[in-house]
């Protein structure tokens, strides 16, 4: 049962991850608000990493490291997980 259950939280994270990932893909096309263009990299990135499309969150993640520097830590690990 407990398995059956974490299967279910699985399904449900990935859901919402692609549904974030489709959200931030169009912001990113028409521009991130102003000021707000490293923050936007990060999520798209961790969000991607979330997805296992590691091969695609490099670069939005080294982006966010250059922009958003409240990020940079976590994208880093993220970077380095992804090695």
């Amino acid at each position: 049962v407990i398995e059956m259950e974490n299967v279910a939280l699985q399904q449900q994270v990935l859901s919402q991850a692609k549904t974030a990932l489709e959200s931030l893909e169009k912001s990113r096309a028409i521009g991130f608000p102003r000021g707000y263009d490293g923050l936007g990299e990060f999520l798209t990135g961790k969000v991607l990493y979330v997805l296992f499309r590691w091969d695609e969150a490099v670069a939005p993640l080294e982006k966010a490291i250059q922009q958003w520097p409240a990020a940079r830590v976590e994208a880093y690990e993220k970077l380095l997980d992804i090695e």
